[in-house]
């Protein structure tokens, strides 16, 4: 028989599924492998307290964290979320956050937006104020309310840190379920008590790290189990010789970055001009603030390595209209040429400006308009998901 004279037999068509059966019933062996554990537990809460030990399931969270402020601004917002939906997981309660940067990047502006966000959420902000260079009046402006800011001056690692965990136990003892934001200004301008007591600085080298590192190994705990937000603002300084990747290194060493959740990194790579209301074209500009971009370094949280570029203004912070305004234009919610603008409002009318203090002049009747451009424009970012 030649092969094309052999035939297949037909396929037989799989018969439909049983319904899976009930689950198997536990063996002698699961059973006192359950007791054994069940007995553990229960002896170990007996001396140490209900709730230091734990059988979990599949549901058990461990460390989780419930609750995040914004930093007043959706673009910062949605880099450091990584675009994850709502509720966006920012800058975390019972996490340490690191905001570092040069000089002049708005370090201690972002620390002010995210005081004055927790305070609107009901909570306390306090700063740990180790640059003695603190201007209240500016973080007034930034939108924080000075009657419920808490202001604590140290000189020292070993000082700051002792009077972080008085103001831990404090809280915990007054009012553990307050989201509280604690905001050390700067870790990279801190000394140790050995610094402090040395003139030979050679003899004290890498002490620092050293000492925060200890620190946080205890403050780290006590500030997961309670409702804290605890954020350092921190330096950048070059590495000598290096020729590829990153030259920049940030100060309190390495174990620093490993028990922070979120690293943010901020960089100056513009200047923002305006020409004033009524002015010529061939007329000077005038610099009203920086352009500064937010890379997200590190995020236990949600995905990283995100970057915004955002505008930082003398006097006013990340403003959220400016960001409102610019990328109005960019997605072309904000009609109109270089010199005037014109957006259509609900209502009908048409609202035209020239200039950042044009826009100011014209919103400023009307707070409900940027709200309505800025509502738009993050239907944007919600896309970018």
């Amino acid at each position: 028989m030649t092969r094309s004279a052999v035939r297949r037999s037909p396929v037989k068509v799989a018969e439909a599924a049983e319904p899976a059966s009930a689950p198997a019933k536990p063996t002698a062996q699961q059973k006192r492998d359950w007791d054994f554990v069940a007995r553990v537990v229960e002896d170990v809460e007996k001396v140490c307290g209900k709730g230091s030990a734990l059988i979990p399931t599949a549901t058990t969270m461990l460390g989780q964290v419930d609750h995040w402020v914004s930093t007043r601004n959706f673009k910062i917002d949605w880099a450091i979320a990584g675009g994850l939906p709502m509720p966006r997981p920012i800058i975390p309660f019972g996490r340490i956050t690191e905001i570092a940067g040069l000089f002049g990047t708005g370090k201690t502006t972002l620390l002010g937006h995210i005081a004055a966000e927790t305070q609107y959420m009901g909570g306390v902000a306090v700063i740990l104020d180790v640059e003695h260079a603190l201007d209240l009046s500016y973080m007034e402006k930034l939108g924080v309310d000075l009657s419920r800011y808490i202001v604590v001056q140290a000189d020292t690692y070993e000082e700051g840190f002792h009077k972080a965990r008085v103001l831990v136990k404090s809280i915990q003892t007054h009012d553990p379920d307050r989201l509280v934001c604690i905001g050390w200004d700067s870790i990279g301008s801190t000394p140790t008590q050995a610094q402090m007591d040395n003139d030979d600085a050679s003899n004290v080298y890498g002490i620092a790290a050293k000492v925060v590192g200890q620190n946080l190994q205890v403050f780290n705990g006590m500030i997961a189990k309670n409702k804290i937000a605890m954020i350092f603002t921190n330096h950048l300084y070059r590495r000598i010789g290096v020729t590829y990747g990153d030259p920049w290194e940030s100060y309190a060493g390495e174990k620093f970055k490993f028990f922070a959740t979120v690293r943010l990194r901020l960089t100056r790579i513009g200047t923002l001009k305006e020409k004033g209301e009524g002015t010529e074209e061939d007329d000077d500009k005038q610099t009203i603030g920086h352009k500064i971009k937010v890379a997200v370094m590190k995020n236990k949280m949600a995905p990283y390595l995100r970057s915004v570029e955002v505008p930082c203004l003398g006097g006013l912070g990340f403003s959220l209209d400016y960001c409102v305004l610019e990328e109005g234009i960019k997605q072309r919610v904000i009609e109109g040429d270089k010199s005037w603008r014109n957006w259509k409002a609900p209502s009908g009318e048409t609202i035209k400006w020239q200039g950042w203090q044009g826009f100011q002049a014209k919103m400023q009747p009307h707070p409900e308009y940027p709200k309505l451009i800025e509502l738009v424009v993050r239907n944007f970012y919600e896309k970018l998901q």
